[in-house]
């Protein structure tokens, strides 16, 4: 009898010495992955609790709550890594796929995805409608992670992890996508022709999770409480009318045309979200109606390689975010585009208004250490050609530094007033006077803690910037006439 369950207990133990195996190599890709330890470490999207900037704090927001989701108005089905698409997709009797699963679905429909790593690429291409999306969710966030094999060829690794096709109205929620670390450091044979990212040669990379096809975008996608890390290519690539919310992104990218949010098309949402270092934008935004607010933008110190805001077109709005970026540009903007009520900390440029040489609303912003607030691209005529608005920010650098790195073109009148500079040095026109109106201050703003790392940009009792602005709207409680993101009076 013990001769004969003998080979089975080893079996057994080699099977779970494989498990273990497995899990650790899979947990050192993530580690790599991410190697600098951001000011939180989210599991899942965002699973820290705090409130947004614009409430005056500088923490990520927590994971939608459940009410907050979309409930199934229709069958609930199930996948797992112990299911087979020869079943029925039920709890019990699980299936294997996303696309076997999509099939069956219809809308109000839900899939819903057991803990487990599960290999990509899955294709889902089930839609829903507008009062009844289809879900994808994971059973428990950030316990369901997609990724690539171990060793998987480069041609494996050109393809999306999740591909919706142009679908329509659906919910990605708590799912993890972890691609391949650096593919260009791999052996040159495995790319022949040059480097394995495609977007080396100059075209905007596709995402590793992407809803669109050829001559279909997708409309509609919400993608809530995701972990994306680890392209070559970009991580999130969507289109029209979607949503990204709550979500942590990082590491995405080799070259600076890859993107953590690539948006395609217009009438965009990307709220409360993380993103941490990647040499490209973290969000560029390439059609009107953009809405970026509220997110953390963080770059490990001493990175410079990373631009970020958005490139949007109007009427988008950049409001509400902490962005630091070690060195790049914070936002960088196209004509009639509004940047309000954001705290720009540590980058090499504040807000960049040179993609249509001006034409930009700046307003009620908090600069600090962040090099010439105002910039224009010298590539695109090296003066600004439209009228630009800069009111009720505080700009405060340890060095002198200019407000701007051109002059506006002859007969373009800016409005810059109502601003708190400390060690700007305000552009002049070819008449030898200050651009600014004439109701600036040049006090320190009494920031709580003023620093680079976790630092408090309240402004203290008895600050010159408290009451000394505008009520241009910006200001969500407090004294809406205070110059800067934090109003006082909040949090």
């Amino acid at each position: 009898m013990a001769k004969r369950i003998r080979p089975a207990i080893v079996l057994l133990l080699i099977g779970i010495l494989i498990g273990l195996i497995l899990g650790y190599a899979l947990s050192e890709h993530v580690r790599l992955a991410n190697p600098a330890t951001p000011l939180h470490t989210p599991r899942g999207g965002l699973s820290t609790s705090l409130t947004p900037i614009r409430a005056l704090d500088t923490q990520i927001v927590g994971p939608l709550s459940g009410s907050a989701l979309p409930s199934a108005q229709g069958a609930t089905r199930y996948m797992s890594t112990r299911g087979r698409d020869s079943n029925p997709c039920t709890q019990s009797r699980p299936c294997a796929t996303l696309s076997h699963i999509s099939a069956l679905m219809v809308p109000g429909d839900e899939v819903i995805i057991d803990t487990g790593i599960y290999a990509a690429p899955q294709t889902f291409t089930a839609s829903g409608s507008v009062s009844a999306p289809v879900t994808i969710t994971a059973q428990d966030t950030g316990a369901v992670t997609i990724t690539y094999p171990l060793h998987a060829p480069d041609a494996m690794q050109q393809q999306r992890l999740l591909w919706l096709p142009g679908n329509k109205n659906v919910t990605v929620n708590g799912l993890s996508f972890v691609g391949m670390l650096h593919r260009s450091d791999k052996n040159p044979a495995d790319c022949p022709g040059g480097p394995c990212a495609g977007s080396g040669s100059g075209h905007y990379g596709d995402g590793m999770v992407e809803d669109a096809s050829a001559g279909a975008f997708g409309t509609g996608i919400t993608y809530s409480n995701l972990t994306i890390l680890d392209s070559q290519d970009g991580c999130l690539k969507f289109n029209d009318h979607d949503v990204a919310t709550h979500n942590y992104i990082s590491n995405c990218g080799a070259t600076t045309y890859a993107h953590d949010i690539y948006a395609n098309s217009g009438h965009n949402t990307i709220t409360y979200n993380y993103f941490g270092t990647s040499p490209g934008w973290n969000v560029e935004c390439m059609d009107a109606n953009c809405r970026v607010a509220e997110n953390y933008f963080y770059d490990v110190p001493g990175d410079e390689q990373q631009g970020a805001l958005l490139e949007p077109v109007s009427p988008s709005t950049a409001t509400a975010n902490y962005i630091d970026t070690g060195g790049a540009i914070g936002v960088k903007v196209a004509t009639g585009v509004t940047v309000m009520g954001n705290l720009l900390v540590n980058n090499g440029y504040g807000v960049n208004c040179g993609r249509a040489l001006g034409g930009c609303a700046v307003l009620n912003n908090t600069f600090y250490d962040s090099g010439i607030a105002l910039e224009d691209d010298a590539g695109y005529g090296g003066e600004f050609t439209q009228p630009i608005t800069f009111e009720n920010n505080i700009v405060y650098n340890d060095t002198p530094t200019a407000l701007t790195n051109v002059p506006f073109a002859a007969g373009v009148t800016p409005t810059i007033d109502h601003n708190d500079y400390v060690n700007v040095t305000l552009t002049r026109n070819t008449a030898g006077h200050d651009y600014d109106g004439g109701h600036s201050i040049t006090g320190n703003p009494l920031f709580i803690a003023a620093r680079l790392l976790q630092g408090d940009f309240h402004i203290r009792p008895g600050s010159p910037a408290r009451g000394t602005g505008l009520d241009l709207g910006a200001a969500p409680c407090g004294n809406p006439n205070d110059m800067g993101a934090l109003p006082s009076g909040c949090g």
